[in-house]
């Protein structure tokens, strides 16, 4: 990998969770360097504003 790459890379867990809070989601669920991934970082994350109608979605 390229040096800037690595360096971007290496900032997102740190910022990440407040990204996604400042635009609308929550952090459902993280998994750093996922063996069952490939070694990726995982993050799983939700709207806020659907957070109550998550059911409804999947009919």
């Amino acid at each position: 990998m390229s040096e800037p790459l690595d360096r971007f890379r290496a900032l997102l867990p740190a910022n990440i969770g407040s990204l996604l809070g400042r635009n609308g989601f929550r952090v459902v669920s993280h998994v750093a360097d996922d063996r069952d991934c490939g070694g990726h970082t995982i993050w799983l994350a939700q709207r806020i504003d659907t957070l109550g109608s998550v059911e409804r979605s999947w009919r």
